[in-house]
């Protein structure tokens, strides 16, 4: 068993090699365009960015939102498997509200569980 494992979220913005490299989990933020919901690494960048004033225009602009709480809630599970701590570099103010929420319950709950080492939000 690894002494942490590293969980953070796609608003990082981290390319798939370094999180390879450093076995870093990333879950995906999600998109609502047009009533659907998308993950974050499923959305074309250059597709998106020459769309948006169309959509700025008709008045239907995308939102955003954090990491969903059942994904937040599988990846610290299982995490928790391989690491002894879990170290949580959160971006998304939404997903930091959740994690900080539900974490402690969790492994109040489960004493097999890691322990959550919480840093900062950074933006």
């Amino acid at each position: 068993m690894k002494e942490v494992a590293i969980l953070t979220d796609s608003v990082t913005c981290m390319s798939p090699e370094i999180a390879h490299e450093y076995d870093i989990k990333v879950l995906p933020t999600s998109v609502v365009i047009d009533g659907k919901s998308y993950y974050e690494t499923e959305v074309d960048l250059d597709e998106f960015c020459e769309k948006l004033p169309q959509w700025q225009e008709a008045g239907k602009r995308p939102t955003s939102s954090g990491v969903t709480t059942g994904a937040f809630v599988e990846a610290y599970r299982e995490l928790s498997q391989t690491a002894k701590a879990i170290l949580c570099i959160i971006m998304s103010l939404a997903t930091w509200i959740t994690s900080a929420k539900l974490l402690p319950a969790l492994a109040a709950r489960a004493a097999s569980m890691a322990t959550s080492i919480w840093a900062p939000q950074l933006v």
